[in-house]
């Protein structure tokens, strides 16, 4: 049986490939509800609230995930491409380097 928390995530993330961010952002954060601790959702937010152009918001969201497992390259790419969006290349080639060290192949995409 699938956990209700992965149901609301799968959803998100359906909703976020459709474009249909704002409503992706809800369902993420549902599945926040039911399991506070899950940093891919912390992530996801933050990409998601990026591409809304909602940088501070998607910097705190990316910075919680962190919080919760400050290695994940995915939650370091997507506060670096935060950081790069918000004029700070400093801060943004910070977190790709450590994303990197953690995940050699993966590239950053301004998307």
């Amino acid at each position: 049986m699938t956990a209700e928390h992965e149901i609301w995530f799968a959803r998100g993330v359906r909703l976020q490939q459709n474009g249909a961010l704002e409503e992706s952002v809800a369902a993420y954060r549902e599945a926040l509800r039911v399991r506070p601790v899950f940093p891919e959702a912390l992530s996801n937010v933050a990409a998601a609230l990026r591409a809304l152009r909602r940088l501070d918001q998607a910097h705190s969201s990316a910075t919680q995930a962190l919080t919760l497992r400050p290695a994940y390259p995915r939650a370091l790419n997507n506060r670096g491409l935060i950081a790069l969006d918000a004029g700070q290349g400093a801060a943004a080639v910070a977190d790709f380097q450590r994303a990197l060290r953690r995940v050699p192949r993966m590239r950053s995409s301004r998307g």
